[in-house]
């Protein structure tokens, strides 16, 4: 999925590797969690697949920057995930650690929780239509 989150972010413009890892940890980081060398191995990786472009610039005093460009495959590739529906089977979610320790609840107590997130997914659906 990390691949898919700098695909994201080359999206909107290109950026450094430095650049993309800056920004990854200001907003995607809040629900995808990467370190830096993860980022700079996806990197390489986008480029040995043909989705991004690296640019090296040199730096008078400073080490060469390498500018990423995503590329027309790129786009497809980001364009196909984002239009195929998965259910989100995060390690770290409260909703399945709580689903996980309903069994001591009566039948009702589970019931009335899935409704009440039925209705809050529901909620949400609604807003993102009429957004």
């Amino acid at each position: 999925m990390l691949k898919y989150g700098i695909l994201g972010l080359l999206r909107y413009g290109s950026m450094s590797g430095y650049e993309i890892d800056h920004i990854f940890k200001q907003s995607l980081n809040y629900f995808w969690n990467a370190q830096t060398s993860q980022i700079y191995r996806e990197l390489s990786t986008l480029e040995k697949n043909g989705w991004i472009r690296r640019q090296t610039i040199e730096q008078n005093g400073r080490p060469d920057k390498n500018i990423c460009t995503i590329t027309k495959e790129g786009k497809a590739q980001l364009e196909q995930w984002l239009q195929s529906p998965a259910i989100d089977m995060s390690v770290r979610s409260a909703t399945l650690m709580k689903v996980f320790f309903m069994g001591q609840q009566s039948n009702e107590q589970k019931t009335a929780y899935f409704k009440t997130l039925q209705d809050q997914y529901r909620h949400a659906l609604e807003n993102l239509e009429h957004a």
